[in-house]
């Protein structure tokens, strides 16, 4: 405003030093001089409004041409300081008020009625593209004010950063938002906000260390900024660099103690490091702050489970599901919980509901399934999964819980065909590898076995695990055995010995037992595999 206050006064000392000119040539002279000397003093909205009234009412009665060109100007400026103020309300409001919508539209009626007057008022379009950005505004119309902005003359760099950097927000495309975001930097080199946003634009790039130099920039021109602390921390995260992210964070906490966002992250970041112990307490911290917040609660839900306090896990989870029942992390942090004690009947109920949520998430279909399988649903397990397999038919993890299922059912055929197509798309899978492997050599049906092949699939599993997974060994001596070469049966099943335990050891001393009568390896229906884990027979 100060350019236009001086240019008013050098205006106002013209025309004093001027010739009066007749009442006939200038008949709206009068209201300009009452609009003027208003100017002087008009601070409140309503003072502002009588030096617009006065104005247009001179330049209806008529002015000559100097005058005239006084009266726009005049006019221009006051709409333009009763819209910047009235803009600032309304791009400042921190909780929802009735009268903003109507703040709003008067704001954008004075920008526009001061830029009729006078068009080169660049901080006028920078607030008219501001307030269409808001919902319901005319995104166009923002475009061409921020492109006016860019180009006025007369704009200062600080409003020319701004107008790029609003300009950037309206871009679909990476390239474009970063062109500007790259220009705000450079017609102000102070905008610290410039460097937050294209931080952020290049954090979603996955460009977390030209993220952190950004934000680093921002801190240099506003050291004490705390969510510019925040945002780095989260870029640290994303490079794995736990530590100098939690200090990030920490500060942020420091610069402002009662904000919960930056404490949450540092908990998540915690947790990802593998320090419960602290998940917990930021949790905690954040709960005092913001009593049943989900996210805290899910996250000391978290930190409990991990602890070994399911009880104390699954009733803050429970907390949150109460109140938000079809919340997704909710129900996906029960259902690692009640996995984790074995409880599949409750874990079946949440990933049914999560199913119907999310319908096309095909992660949450395939553990459904393989849930199902676990319990001996097997034909409800190869309906989702037939249905997962129309949308995607290269699924590779669908077609082998597939073949499980099948498998689980006595269909070793298509059981068979359903674990070649799956390793046509991911061949070096052990899991794969061996369960094939193990119903090839194993099946009770002669048209299905095929000792070679099995050898080969297993040899495969046993190279990819390094020889040390004993259910694998264990699958390449059925192989040989199927082909009738029991004494390599026999040295590759005590090999499995040597690295098996427990009930694992009881089954594989079974096994050679049998090969040592010569008797190769049947898998009977009733003890086929329901359970669709990785390298499961």
């Amino acid at each position: 405003m100060r350019s236009f206050i001086t240019a008013l006064l050098s205006s106002a000392v013209f025309c004093c030093l001027t010739p009066s000119l007749s009442a006939a040539e200038n008949p709206g002279q009068a209201d300009l001089d009452k609009a003027f000397e208003l100017r002087l003093s008009a601070k409140s909205l309503a003072q502002m409004e009588e030096v617009i009234v006065h104005s247009r009412a001179a330049l209806k009665k008529g002015l000559d041409a100097e005058n005239t060109k006084f009266a726009r100007g005049l006019l221009a400026g006051t709409l333009y300081q009763r819209g910047e103020a009235l803009a600032e309300a309304v791009l400042e409001a921190s909780r929802p008020d009735p009268r903003l919508p109507e703040m709003r539209i008067t704001a954008l009626d004075d920008l526009t009625e001061a830029l009729e007057n006078d068009e080169n008022l660049p901080q006028a379009q920078l607030l008219l593209g501001r307030l269409e950005l808001l919902p319901g505004g005319d995104l166009k119309r923002a475009r061409t004010a921020f492109d006016a902005a860019i180009k006025s003359e007369a704009a200062e760099p600080e409003t020319r950063s701004s107008a790029y950097l609003y300009r950037s927000a309206l871009s679909e495309k990476a390239d474009e938002r970063l062109a500007d975001l790259d220009a705000a930097v450079k017609a102000n080199p102070q905008a610290a906000q410039a460097y937050r946003v294209r931080a952020a634009l290049k954090l979603s790039q996955e460009k977390a260390d030209e993220a952190v130099a950004d934000f680093d920039k921002a801190l240099e021109i506003e050291p004490d900024h705390a969510a510019t602390y925040e945002a780095r921390g989260l870029a640290l995260a994303a490079q794995e660099k736990w530590e100098e992210a939690k200090k990030s964070l920490s500060r942020a906490v420091e610069l402002f103690p009662q904000a919960s966002g930056a404490l949450l992250q540092r908990g998540r970041i915690s947790m990802l490091a593998g320090d419960h112990k602290q998940a917990g307490a930021d949790a905690e911290a954040v709960l005092k702050l913001v009593p049943e917040q989900p996210e805290a609660l899910l996250l000391r839900s978290h930190a409990r489970f991990q602890s070994g306090d399911a009880e104390g896990a699954l009733a803050d989870v429970d907390s949150v599901l109460e109140k938000l029942p079809n919340a997704p992390q909710g129900l996906r942090t029960r259902i690692a919980i009640n996995l984790s004690r074995q409880k599949f009947e409750p874990a079946i109920v949440d990933l049914e509901r999560l199913v119907k949520l999310e319908p096309n998430e095909a992660a949450t279909s395939l553990q459904l399934a393989a849930l199902l399988n676990t319990t001996k649903r097997n034909k409800p397990a190869i309906e989702l999964l037939d249905r997962i397999l129309v949308r995607d038919s290269r699924n590779w993890r669908a077609l082998r819980i597939r073949a499980d299922a099948k498998l689980a059912l006595g269909l070793h055929d298509e059981a068979v065909a359903d674990y070649e197509a799956a390793l046509v798309i991911e061949p070096k899978d052990s899991g794969l590898l061996n369960n094939l492997a193990w119903l090839l050599a194993t099946s009770p049906e002669a048209k299905v076995r095929n000792g070679k092949r099995s050898v080969e699939l297993a040899e495969s599993a046993c190279q990819v695990t390094d020889y040390k997974e004993a259910h694998i060994l264990s699958t390449l001596a059925a192989g040989y055995a199927e082909q009738g070469d029991f004494k390599s049966a026999i040295k590759w099943i005590n090999k499995a010995l040597e690295v098996a335990d427990g009930e694992e050891k009881e089954s594989i001393k079974k096994e050679l037992a049998s090969y040592e009568a010569e008797k190769p390896w049947r898998e009977k229906l009733e003890e086929s595999p329901a359970e669709p884990k990785p390298d499961a027979k």
